[in-house]
């Protein structure tokens, strides 16, 4: 129904504001009040800041790191470490 359907324009908008530069999200899914976001990073404090700050927003009532791995990017070889997320959405607005 139209009554349901909800605008995530907002809670976009503090994903992008809210992400480290040194990390980098692959892909953002958002189904019903759960949103799933995949990416890479250079260190595991920075998937922390990230998880840390969207659970601190008004937004996200849940947060949990579904997994982690480490990998070698083959241009460089840097360590890399990629990461899966889920949150519980709480709000689509402020």
């Amino acid at each position: 129904a139209i009554s349901e359907k909800r605008n995530p324009s907002s809670l976009l908008l503090y994903v992008a504001k809210n992400t480290p530069e040194t990390l980098w999200l692959k892909s953002l899914e958002i189904t019903d009040n759960s949103m799933i976001v995949k990416g890479e990073a250079t260190d595991y404090s920075s998937i922390g800041n990230f998880v840390t700050s969207l659970r601190s927003s008004v937004f996200v009532k849940e947060a949990n790191i579904t997994s982690t791995t480490s990998t070698t990017r083959d241009s460089d070889k840097a360590r890399l470490e990629t990461f899966e997320v889920k949150f519980v959405i709480g709000r689509f607005d402020q």
